[in-house]
Formats: C-alpha cells, sequence, structure tokens
C-alpha cells in the first residue's frame, strides 16, 4: 500500500482518527497487530460512491488525478464510512 500511497496523494492515511476529516471524505481502516491505519479519498476527489453486495465503487471526478488512471476505484473493507458530504447513486 506504501507505494501506491506515494503515487496516488489524493488517497491520505493517518494512524490518528481525530485527524481524519469524517463528513468530507470516503474513509476506511484496517487493523494490523493491534493498530489501525486509516484511509481516506476527499469529496473533491470523488464524483459518487455506489455499492452492490460488499463492494464499494468510487468513481473518480474528472479534475482528480485519479481520473486519469482509473474509471473506478473498487473497495472491500470490513469498515467503509461515506461522509455526510458525499454523494452517492444509491
Amino acid at each position: 500500500m506504501k507505494k501506491l500511497l506515494e503515487k496516488f496523494p489524493e488517497i491520505k492515511f493517518s494512524e490518528d482518527p481525530s485527524s481524519v476529516p469524517w463528513k468530507d471524505a470516503l474513509v476506511w481502516f484496517y487493523e494490523k497487530e493491534g493498530k489501525e491505519k486509516y484511509y481516506w479519498i476527499s469529496a473533491e476527489e470523488i464524483l459518487y460512491v455506489s455499492w452492490s453486495g460488499g463492494l464499494l465503487s468510487v468513481i473518480p471526478s474528472s479534475s482528480s488525478l485519479l481520473s486519469n488512471y482509473f474509471q473506478a476505484v473498487i473497495l472491500q473493507g470490513e469498515s467503509v464510512f461515506v461522509g455526510a458530504k458525499i454523494k452517492v447513486s444509491n
């Protein structure tokens, strides 16, 4: 994941949940060796999200660097939080 985060600075991370912009981002986290690591993509990077069968599809906005590489980012996580300011299509 480290190399991916270096290539795409739009994907942020922190081990401190108080630094996560919960309302303004799509957030997911993983626990490894007793430590939680939070990852997020800010609302301005996202056109919309949708989900089906436990998979979350993130469609990048046309102004996001992510859209130069991906039509969608598919997330499968135990805990994914969709912030109040994220557009959803369901």
